[in-house]
């Protein structure tokens, strides 16, 4: 268990959280008897020394691997490593940090002069920083259905930790989310993460074709999972009214492609007349008490609604021959919306908008 060491003051501290490479060359000389695998650097703030000849009781950043006998007595043999330093490391020692229960060794030579020993030449120790990142690469984003290869290989890496456990140097993805990786080469690591956002295909639906009776408005509406829509009279709400025949078209755009839809709105001449009064007064003299409408259509459908100032629907329903009293309902004018089909002799849809006085 006797050791001896030879240690000698930086030229400079290391740098904290900074990956070093550590080399130094090894050669065994011909007059010992014994090969051995024990050597390595240890690098320290300040000087380490012993009270006796023992082993020092350090654990060297960089070592020779356990095994690996240095018999070679002509060429010199490499050992090298990385190692992230702690910061202010100033010194540099070398030899062989561990006991002879755990030095691996094997008898070369016989009948030299050192016949109980095993020794090492020790030359060119280059001890230098190291840039030692990876990067994944800007933030991204994908159209649907489209994948992109993260690529973290690094030459002489030692190993790969991805967040979900893969091991490979390189990793493929199709969905949103945040991808890191860590990458380590001995006792260096860097770490990269990369957003992955997903932008949608456009879609576009403009419904059906439409038959409406002449004077009659119609509002188109355009059914997208984006928000900018433009028509072809050059607007871009989300809905067009109209009230004239004509081929209507609407496109719909984003960086993953662009998408069309049309719809024709055909003007025709219908017997299904709606009449529809603007004023009634519930105030209970029996005359003009409730709001009703007259027509002389064979409805397919029939939805009525009346709506407040605010939007909110304070009266619904499906059935033409309806009374609304008005009850418990303010003075004042209130905005209704009629959308119908008849069975026979409109096949089409057709819609009313206009507005009701109540008058006390």
């Amino acid at each position: 268990n006797m050791r001896e060491y030879v240690e000698v003051e930086l030229t400079e501290p290391l740098e904290a959280d900074k990956c070093y490479y550590l080399e130094f060359f090894v050669n065994m000389p011909n007059d010992h008897t014994y090969a051995c695998d024990g050597v390595g650097a240890y690098v320290s703030q300040g000087v380490i020394t012993g009270t006796n000849a023992n082993p020092l009781t350090v654990v060297p950043q960089v070592k020779n691997p356990a095994g690996n006998l240095i018999a070679d007595t002509l060429s010199w043999t490499k050992v090298s490593g990385y190692f992230t330093a702690v910061g202010g490391e100033n010194y540099i020692t070398i030899g062989n940090f561990r006991d002879d229960a755990n030095t691996n060794w094997t008898q070369i030579h016989q009948n030299v002069w050192y016949e109980t020993s095993a020794y090492l030449y020790i030359d060119d120790v280059t001890l230098q920083l190291h840039e030692w990142k990876v990067e994944l690469g800007s933030d991204t984003t994908l159209c649907e259905n489209e994948m992109i290869e993260l690529d973290a290989e690094k030459l002489d890496a030692t190993s790969y930790e991805w967040e979900n456990g893969s091991s490979q140097p390189t990793r493929t993805v199709s969905s949103a989310g945040g991808y890191w990786v860590e990458v380590r080469l001995d006792g260096c690591k860097a770490s990269d993460t990369v957003l992955v956002d997903i932008e949608p295909m456009p879609s576009l639906d403009l419904g059906d074709d439409i038959k409406l009776c002449d004077e009659q408005e119609i509002i188109l509406r355009a059914n997208t999972n984006l928000g900018a829509v433009v028509w072809s009279d050059g607007s871009s709400d989300s809905i067009l009214v109209t009230n004239e025949s004509g081929v209507y078209w609407a496109e719909v755009s984003n960086q993953c492609g662009t998408i069309y839809d049309t719809v024709t709105v055909e003007m025709e001449e219908c017997v299904c007349y709606v009449y529809i009064p603007n004023a009634f007064t519930p105030n209970g003299d029996e005359t003009n008490d409730a709001f009703s409408i007259g027509y002389n259509c064979n409805f397919a459908s029939f939805d009525f609604r009346i709506f407040d100032r605010w939007g909110k629907i304070i009266f619904k329903t499906n059935e033409p021959d309806f009374a609304w009293s008005g009850k418990n309902v303010p003075i004042g004018k209130y905005t209704y919306q009629l959308q119908y089909s008849s069975k026979e002799i409109f096949t089409g849809k057709g819609m009313k908008i206009g507005s009701v006085r109540i008058i006390r």
